[in-house]
């Protein structure tokens, strides 16, 4: 059966990066923070990126709480971003249309993603 993806323009939409995902693996709270995750009020984006440097984690115990925490914020009728190009392509199209929820940052890939706003 096919899957079919919510639209998500109505909630807040998160995207983490892999130090993200470490620290809320970390945090001292995590159990509580997942649990009173508002589903109906937002999404979190992973990527393709997240999910291979996630795998990747040589302990397998590490491997397998950083997945669970991922698994736990991330549905199945929400996307899952794809490589990097279609990362900044998504960005730079939400940025042009005047997406008020893309904020673009200093440093080297706010560069990069300047170019393809432009």
């Amino acid at each position: 059966m096919p899957r079919v993806v919510k639209d998500t323009s109505n909630l807040e939409r998160l995207y983490f990066d892999t130090s993200h995902w470490n620290r809320l693996c970390d945090h001292p709270r995590r159990a509580e923070i997942l649990a009173g995750f508002d589903h109906s009020a937002r999404a979190v984006f992973p990527s393709m990126i997240n999910a291979a440097e996630l795998l990747n984690t040589r302990r397998a115990e590490r491997r397998a709480d950083l997945c669970s925490v991922m698994v736990a914020l991330q549905r199945d009728d929400h996307a899952v971003l794809g490589d990097p190009e279609s990362i900044l392509a998504r960005t730079a199209d939400a940025v042009r249309r005047g997406d008020d929820t893309m904020l673009v940052g200093d440093g080297p890939a706010e560069l990069v993603l300047r170019r393809w706003i432009e």
